[in-house]
């Protein structure tokens, strides 16, 4: 549903009374392969939330079948959270005509897609190492890898960040030493060694020996 999200753009024709999410018409120049849309701002986030709650049911009562099939899982964690990175940064962007949400309407389907990286926490047993690979996407994507290379803004960060203290939580010390192997030098591990402080700082319970 929200593959390619981002590339939507808004048709000057369309108005608040009219507008539908996936009713499309096609460019002038069919060739530049650009479809305009009559967006309904409103529905994309209900159909954004009703995703996210989705994930976290079947996470929730099925773990053993989200396990085998963890790479869709991952996919489509994936793709929500890149839809995260459309939240509009300047007026600019609306004059270019490109669909974009309001940083009220990210912050609250951010705090929808942190519930995912929550209940993947308390299935830990069932997910194991793969928990990484959630972080891992969490962090390239926050670091400029994903499709609009523009990370994720701070408001959004802030919604989603104790999902991500969450999964670091549920990541062992070979895990998350792997992750510092396999990015390797670069923004990421620089990522990666910023959340793992302030996880300690903010998130991580030591209690007492």
């Amino acid at each position: 549903l929200f593959q390619n999200f981002d590339q939507h753009r808004i048709s000057k024709a369309s108005c608040p009374s009219e507008s539908f999410m996936g009713s499309e018409e096609q460019n002038s120049h069919p060739a530049e392969g650009v479809n305009f849309c009559h967006v309904d701002h409103q529905f994309t986030i209900n159909l954004f939330v009703a995703c996210c709650q989705l994930l976290c049911t079947i996470i929730r009562h099925r773990p053993s079948e989200c396990k085998r099939c963890v790479a869709h899982l991952e996919a489509s964690v994936t793709v929500l959270l890149n839809c995260l990175q459309t939240v509009l940064e300047n007026k600019s962007i609306v004059n270019e005509g490109h669909f974009s949400w309001e940083v009220e309407e990210g912050v609250k389907c951010a705090c929808f897609l942190r519930r995912i990286y929550e209940e993947i926490k308390q299935q830990k047993d069932i997910f194991g190492r793969q928990c990484c690979l959630f972080l891992s996407n969490y962090i390239s994507i926050y670091s400029g890898y994903g499709p609009k290379r523009s990370g994720i803004r701070r408001e959004i960060d802030e919604a989603l960040r104790p999902g991500v203290y969450a999964l670091i939580d549920a990541c062992s010390v070979d895990d998350l030493q792997y992750l510092h192997t396999v990015f390797g030098e670069g923004p990421c591990r620089n990522t990666l060694t910023t959340l793992q402080h302030d996880y300690k700082l903010n998130f991580k319970y030591e209690g007492k020996v």
